[in-house]
């Protein structure tokens, strides 16, 4: 059976709705703790989807949290043999990092948003989240700029960057598509401290918007899951060379 590796940070972001689409498609699914279980225990190269999760922290703040390091030297190794891999959130920051690119501090931002076709939005698999009527959730305060040989598939009105492919089989995203918002009052709870710390934020309003916006952002990110892993390339080793132009130089990132 092919396996689905979850790289989780904080026990609240999990794979939401993305789990049971996952075992429906015949995946079985496991989750590594970052942090708590040791990442060396795991090769980066057996699972067949890796899904880095978001989480509270920084990926800048790799000197209080050196486990962020190993996971970006742990993401390169698998990035390099172009082995399918899927980050959301800190996990789209910790890939950009693994690939060389910088990450930014910004404004906090939680919220529902409309996402825009990004300059290289090329990708049938993202276009149900691109649809007019669909909202995705953020819920971050850095962001990422693009690695050399990424795409840029899609945007927002406050931020350029969110979402990039690289490769064949790395797939990056600043948004959350996964969250199951019957279970969206664990977000709310757990990120008490940051939404205190952000004057004038509605909290009544952002649970209107997860009932408005949750069922049909389900049914949407179904649909894009589905489509990007049925176009991953199941034999990667033998296209290591398709990202060729961007290996050496990612190699060498410290």
């Amino acid at each position: 059976m092919k396996t689905v590796l979850a790289l989780r940070h904080t026990p609240f972001e999990d794979l939401g709705i993305f789990e049971p689409q996952f075992r429906k498609m015949g995946f079985a699914v496991r989750y590594l703790d970052v942090g708590i279980q040791p990442l060396c225990a795991e090769s980066p190269l057996d699972a067949d989807i890796a899904v880095v999760l978001g989480g509270p922290v920084s990926a800048r703040d790799i000197a209080r949290y050196p486990y962020l390091g190993e996971e970006i030297a742990w993401l390169r190794a698998r990035l390099i043999d172009d082995m399918p891999t899927l980050g959301i959130a800190l996990g789209a920051h910790l890939i950009a990092i693994a690939l060389g690119a910088s990450i930014q501090p910004g404004a906090r931002d939680i919220g529902w948003v409309p996402l825009a076709a990004g300059a290289d939005a090329r990708a049938g698999y993202l276009r149900p989240l691109l649809e007019q009527d669909i909202r995705v959730m953020q819920w971050h305060e850095d962001s990422f700029g693009l690695p050399p040989n990424a795409r840029h598939l899609a945007a927002s009105a406050h931020n350029a960057n969110q979402a990039f492919a690289w490769g064949r089989n790395c797939l990056a995203l600043q948004f959350h598509p996964e969250p199951d918002v019957a279970k969206i009052e664990r977000w709310l709870i757990s990120g008490g401290s940051e939404i205190a710390r952000m004057p004038g934020f509605d909290i009544a309003g952002f649970r209107n918007d997860s009932e408005r916006y949750g069922p049909s952002l389900r049914k949407a990110a179904q649909e894009f899951l589905f489509r990007w892993v049925r176009q991953l390339d199941s034999h990667p080793f033998e296209n290591m060379m398709a990202a060729a132009s961007g290996i050496d130089r990612l190699a060498s990132v410290p």
